[in-house]
């Protein structure tokens, strides 16, 4: 199985970790063009000696706690409509692309740019604890979240809230791997979760 996680931010650092300890025979593409940094510390997948680096490499680190082999490809490279890796993700042969952006823009990206075969799980947070785990199939793009709202990573109980949002998304996509239905549910407050 070949997983490209688009976005190495709450989401999609913590999902390649848990990933990685279930399925250390798998092979990642971590896909990310942003540096870690002190703030992330707190709800992202990363530790002190990582704050500088980018947050693909400091992937590799990561993941090498965890399994002594890690099969892990860095992608440093911003995804817009206009970058030569759009045109090399599309012909690139993976299984499944775990969309963890966190701008409408780069969501609509790889709406566009999916090859067939490929199965797109979108994973994302709202304000106010609202979180989608949602396949490409159903999906609509939202909006950008309103600066104004509160940013859900620098909430009090954020990382309670995220780790959960990741074990459910990780049971997802097992009940998937497992009995091939594709199943979607978003989080409407911290405690209720809707099926859809």
């Amino acid at each position: 199985m070949k997983v490209f996680i688009f976005g190495l931010g709450a989401i999609g650092s913590n999902i390649f970790v848990q990933l990685v300890k279930q399925y250390p025979e798998w092979s990642f593409v971590g896909v990310d063009f942003d540096k870690v940094e002190d703030r992330n510390l707190r709800t992202q997948a990363y530790f002190r000696e990582h704050v500088g680096l980018k947050k693909t490499m400091a992937l590799t680190s990561v993941g090498l706690r965890y399994v002594q082999k890690l099969r892990y490809v860095q992608c440093s490279e911003k995804i817009t409509k206009n970058t030569k890796l759009v045109n090399a993700l599309k012909s690139e042969v993976s299984d499944v692309w775990l969309d963890c952006f966190d701008t409408s823009e780069s969501r609509k990206v790889l709406k566009e740019i999916v090859p067939k075969g490929v199965h797109l799980l979108h994973l994302g947070f709202r304000p106010l604890y609202l979180a989608e785990c949602i396949w490409d199939e159903v999906y609509d793009v939202p909006g950008d979240v309103d600066t104004k709202q509160p940013d859900i990573c620098a909430m009090l109980d954020a990382c309670g809230f995220i780790q959960s949002f990741i074990g459910l998304s990780v049971m997802n996509i097992n009940d998937w791997l497992q009995s091939g239905v594709k199943r979607n549910f978003i989080v409407v407050d911290k405690y209720k979760l809707n099926w859809l």
